[in-house]
């Protein structure tokens, strides 16, 4: 699914609220269920993709999106990058077996930048990218990730960290 600048924050915002699993109202629709922990959208049309994860991960839901994600990868222009933003996951799994979706490579695929603080996380990823022979750097900051990514591809325009933390902010 494909999100605008404006559509993104309500989106999230929805999700978050559903996180509980419990039933909600908003503006008078009754809302039931659990939500995705997850949000993509695109920082760069077709080029840069920001997946941003919030809250505890199932396995299932890693491989829910990760599907996700390869389709907009697909969807848009080689290379094209994503950078993972998973300081606010709290929780995730540790066993690899179970996280199949997440071997899958897109034909498009540029860079996929993690930004995570947490140790575990970080050589989960790396151990993925082994596998799957995609080029995955992991940062502690989205500041690191940004000033990388705009080193090792040269046509990208400009993208700040402002602009980054303005769209993520909208969702804490």
């Amino acid at each position: 699914m494909l999100y605008t600048k404006d559509s993104f924050a309500i989106t999230v915002v929805l999700c978050k609220m559903m996180l509980s699993k419990s039933n909600r109202t908003i503006d008078g629709v009754r809302i039931t269920g659990t939500a995705m922990p997850y949000t993509n959208y695109w920082l760069i049309e077709k080029k840069v993709l920001l997946i941003y994860g919030f809250g505890s991960v199932t396995a299932e839901e890693i491989n829910d999106n990760a599907m996700r994600v390869i389709e907009m990868m697909d969807s848009g222009t080689a290379p094209v990058h994503a950078i993972s933003y998973q300081l606010d996951v709290h929780d995730h799994p540790k066993n690899l077996s179970v996280l199949r979706a997440a071997f899958k490579r897109s034909v498009n695929q540029g860079y996929i930048l993690i930004v995570d603080d947490k140790q575990l996380a970080r050589y989960i990823t790396s151990m993925i990218a082994a596998i799957n022979k995609a080029p995955t750097k992991a940062f502690n900051t989205l500041r690191e990730a940004l000033i990388y990514l705009q080193r090792v591809d040269l046509s990208l325009p400009p993208l700040t960290e402002e602009d980054v933390i303005d769209i993520i902010s909208r969702v804490r």
